[in-house]
């Protein structure tokens, strides 16, 4: 019938309109983040059917059935390649993410005030897209991502170690608790906007345990045993005149020698001494200062000896000489190497490790650390005594024939820690008034008394104190001025007194502020492994190789950077090295993901014929679909596809207008032969 052509081909001219519009919303996207492309379909629509008792031929049964179908037309019907994923492009934002693989990004609307909320993955507020060209938003001090529309990506925060509940992390250090936050309070699987904090402080860690993967230079230059010296000055015998005295150093072990002494047998003078006190111990620390023989008058490092000078028929004798060792002693060939400590405080501290070869195989290790950095409270292996009131200076080393370490294969050792403070400045003391024309030559003479360096002792301060008195006497000498004038010699003597209670609180102020700091620091106990350590020829006979040196210990530091993961984590990178998962990204998956409602081409909302909905991470997602930092998924529009169904959707539009005009001629006709 002409009704029936006329109708088919005018709801067919308004189906390929539609049609159309699903190219043009295609071309227009095409470059357009995370887009998915709209396909039309078409389907037969039924308007008018005649029926007729009689059989016909499209009858199955004898019954009345359609005789003829007058009217078809057609109608669009589009669907949204939703599942499609695009092309993976890379970026120069590492905010920008792409999933590769199934799943979509969970984002949820702003409240009313613009801060973000958390609600069920089925709420119309949670919506999903691929679009994943995130940009920051400051709430307070913290940086949150959004989508272009404002919507937060959500995900689950880690707590202060960087661990989630029943989700794997990798990146685990403990943030201070001082920053205050919330991320620190205790990490959670439940949903929720996901956010870093620039400037986050995270705790260090004492040093506890250390492992060291050094060579020894196996030619390294030995210390000779024994050693020979000899003193021409300390002795004097009977008759007045002086004798060699010959010094023979043995090693007994690390820190102890064996000092034999000797007289000459046929002296010029005849008087033959016979020395009671030989050999002597000596005991080193592990500077090469000698802290034993101690006992002299003369001092530390002082051999006291008896000489009796009555062989030989010279009148008997006997000398008590007090003979020095500090300045003819074995000097010990070390090779040095120095290694890092982190103190309680968190803080880096040097600690110089020296080895000492002695013989074929044979080393001595000594911790060297200043007395001004600390003491050493502890140094004990397998085969040495334990750290206490008698701390060795040194520890053996021995290795096989092939370079390899026999013992220890470890060691422990402890360091009370005294870090350098910066000294308090003494305050500015001000001229008196009276004072002031003469100022300038007050200064000059002020200036020839060298303050002592902080903290200072009582003596050194009264030293100080000392000296402007007689800075300030040899002033008033030269201007006798201020002998007319009682007030000026007053407020001179004053402000030397001024000057000298301003260095005193600042020394106070420092020694304090060096007691604080050591307490912070306190003692490490170390345990180190020592058992890669080896022993051949290196590049210098001088030299300690450095392999490599693990440790658990490691400074504070700041949050200077973040970066995600193909994980799905959020990582937050610190100044001192360290990393901690911040959070994971959630990844929302569905059933029939085509079936979500589009609210626009990239971003879409919760329906009951998309199924069920499953939300994890991007490891649950299978099929090695992982998290693309730094990229985005791009339109999965097919341009030539589009202008094939273009040219196609314009001819069939052609073509239907042309049954359209026709069918309108062919009623006029019709029309006319009524008249």
């Amino acid at each position: 019938m002409l009704w029936g052509a006329l109708t088919n081909a005018g709801q067919a001219m308004q189906t390929m309109s539609v049609a159309m519009g699903g190219i043009s919303d295609n071309v227009a996207n095409v470059n357009t983040t995370g887009y998915k492309k709209v396909d039309t379909q078409f389907k037969t629509v039924l308007s008018e059917s005649i029926r007729s008792g009689g059989v016909a031929q499209n009858s199955v049964t004898n019954a009345s059935a359609s005789s003829g179908l007058n009217i078809f037309s057609v109608m669009a019907a589009s669907r949204n390649l939703i599942s499609k994923q695009g092309t993976i492009a890379t970026s120069d934002n590492w905010t920008d993410l792409a999933i590769n693989g199934r799943g979509f990004f969970v984002v949820s609307h702003p409240d009313d005030a613009g801060l973000p909320q958390s609600k069920s993955i089925t709420d119309a507020s949670t919506l999903f897209t691929r679009a994943g060209a995130f940009q920051q938003k400051a709430v307070g001090t913290k940086s949150y991502f959004t989508t272009a529309d404002g919507n937060y990506l959500m995900g689950m925060m880690a707590d202060a170690q960087g661990n989630i509940p029943g989700v794997a992390t990798s990146a685990h250090s403990t943030i201070s608790s001082s920053t205050g936050a919330a991320s620190a309070a205790g990490g959670s699987s439940s949903l929720t906007a996901i956010y870093t904090q620039p400037g986050q402080l995270i705790d260090g860690i004492a040093t506890t345990a250390m492992r060291t993967g050094m060579n020894l230079p196996a030619d390294a230059v030995a210390t000779a045993s024994p050693q020979t010296f000899v003193n021409t000055t300390a002795i004097t015998d009977s008759t007045g005149g002086t004798q060699d005295l010959t010094m023979t150093w043995t090693r007994v072990d690390g820190d102890n020698w064996s000092v034999g002494f000797s007289l000459p047998t046929t002296p010029a003078s005849g008087s033959i001494g016979a020395i009671t006190g030989s050999p002597m111990t000596v005991t080193m620390d592990a500077f090469g200062a000698i802290t034993s023989p101690n006992t002299s008058v003369s001092g530390t490092g002082y051999g006291d000896l008896v000489i009796d000078w009555s062989v030989g028929g010279i009148p008997a004798s006997t000398t008590t000489p007090s003979v020095d060792l500090n300045t003819q002693k074995p000097v010990l060939k070390e090779v040095s190497v120095t290694l890092t400590v982190y103190d309680n405080a968190f803080n880096a501290e040097t600690l110089p490790v020296a080895f000492e070869r002695y013989g074929n195989d044979k080393w001595y290790m000594r911790l060297k650390v200043p007395s001004t950095a600390g003491t050493v409270t502890a140094l004990s292996s397998g085969s040495a005594a334990a750290g206490g009131a008698a701390v060795p200076s040194s520890i053996p080393i021995t290795f096989d024939g092939s370079g390899s370490i026999i013992s220890p294969t470890s060691l422990d050792f402890g360091v009370k820690w005294t870090p350098s403070v910066t000294a308090t400045k003494p305050a500015v003391v001000p001229v008196p008034a009276s004072l002031a024309p003469y100022a300038t030559s007050i200064a000059t003479a002020v200036a020839t008394v060298t303050a002592p360096s902080l903290p200072a002792t009582a003596a050194q301060l009264t030293a100080y104190g000392t000296g402007l008195i007689n800075a300030g006497n040899a002033y008033l000498a030269a201007n006798p001025v201020f002998a007319a004038d009682p007030v000026l010699v007053a407020d001179l003597n004053t402000y030397g007194t001024n000057l000298v209670t301003a260095l005193t609180t600042a020394s106070t102020a420092t020694s304090a502020a060096m007691a604080t700091a050591a307490t912070k620091a306190g003692t490490n106990t170390v345990a180190l492994d020592t058992s890669k350590l080896t022993q051949f020829v290196g590049t210098s006979p001088t030299v300690v190789e450095i392999k490599n040196i693990e440790q658990d210990g490691y400074e504070s530091g700041i949050m200077d950077s973040s970066s995600f993961a193909n994980t799905g984590e959020l990582i937050a990178h610190f100044s001192n090295g360290r990393t901690r998962t911040l959070a994971m990204l959630s990844v929302a998956s569905f059933v029939a993901p085509d079936s979500l409602d589009p609210l626009s081409g990239t971003v879409f909302r919760y329906t009951q014929q998309a199924g069920k909905v499953t939300v994890g991470t991007i490891a649950d997602q299978g099929s090695g679909a992982q998290i693309v930092a730094s990229a985005v998924e791009t339109s999965n529009v097919d341009l030539a596809d589009e202008f094939t169904k273009m040219i196609i959707t314009q001819k069939a539009y052609s073509m239907n207008s042309k049954v359209f005009t026709t069918a309108d001629e062919m009623f006029q006709t019709a029309r006319d032969l009524y008249r």
